[in-house]
C-alpha cells in the first residue's frame, strides 16, 4: 500500500522519504516560512506535483512552488477552469468532464437552473447609495472592475431569495426524503452577507 501523509512543519526528513504521496496546502509552501516544505526538501524530491483547485495556481505562491520543483511533472485539476481576473490557468488541457456527466455518474447532485426575469434590474457600488442600471455602471467603470465590485440592489437580491425559497419548497414537497439545498452565488462577500440577511429576514417574517 502506498504511504500517504499530510505535511506538517515538524515532520522529519526521514518520514518524508518514506512517503509515496505528500499532501500540503499552499500555506505550507511559502518560501519565507522556516518550516515551509520548500525549505525542507531538495528541488528534485518530487516526481509529480498535483495542484487541486488549480484556478488558484496563477497566484505567486503556487508559481514559486512549481518553479522550485521545476523538474517535476505538473498536473492541474479544477472544477472551475476560469478566473475572475481573466488570468490563464497554466498548462495544456488534456481532459474535460462535463457537469452533465458527473451528475449522471452521481458524483454530484442533479442541478436545476431557474431564470428570474426582473424588469427592474439595478446595481449598487460600495459606499454609494445610488442605484444604477447596467448601462450606467458600464459607462462609469471597466467591465473587469464591475465584475469584482458590483452587487445587485437589495430589491433584486430580495427577489432572488424569494424565488429560490419558492423552488426549494416545491422540491421538498416532491421528494421530502432528499435533503435539498440552495447554492447561492454572490458577487462579493458583502453581497453574500446581504443574501444571508435577507434569508434570515424572511425566516423571521
Amino acid at each position: 500500500m502506498p504511504v500517504v501523509e499530510e505535511y506538517e512543519p515538524d515532520m522529519l526528513m526521514s518520514s518524508l522519504e518514506k512517503c509515496h504521496f505528500v499532501i500540503a496546502n499552499v500555506h505550507k509552501l511559502y518560501e519565507n516560512s522556516q518550516n515551509s516544505l520548500l525549505n525542507k526538501v531538495p528541488p528534485d524530491f518530487f516526481d509529480m506535483i498535483i495542484v487541486d483547485e488549480a484556478h488558484h495556481s496563477a497566484a505567486q505562491s503556487w508559481k514559486t512552488a512549481i518553479n522550485y520543483f521545476s523538474n517535476a511533472k505538473v498536473l492541474h485539476v479544477t472544477g472551475t477552469p476560469y478566473r475572475g481576473d481573466h488570468q490563464e490557468i497554466p498548462g495544456e488541457k488534456i481532459h474535460n468532464t462535463s457537469l452533465a456527466e458527473v451528475m449522471a455518474l452521481r458524483y454530484v447532485k442533479w442541478l436545476r437552473k431557474s431564470t428570474l426575469n426582473n424588469p427592474n434590474l439595478y446595481f449598487t457600488l460600495p459606499g454609494d447609495s445610488k442605484r444604477y442600471t447596467l448601462e450606467e455602471i458600464l459607462s462609469i467603470k471597466e467591465k473587469e472592475w464591475v465584475e469584482k465590485s458590483v452587487a445587485l440592489s437589495e430589491e433584486c437580491s430580495a427577489d432572488v431569495v424569494k424565488e429560490s425559497i419558492k423552488h426549494l419548497g416545491i422540491l421538498r414537497e416532491a421528494s421530502p426524503q432528499v435533503p435539498h439545498k440552495i447554492l447561492a452565488v454572490a458577487c462579493s462577500i458583502a453581497h453574500a452577507s446581504g443574501f444571508g440577511y435577507l434569508r434570515g429576514k424572511r425566516n423571521r417574517s
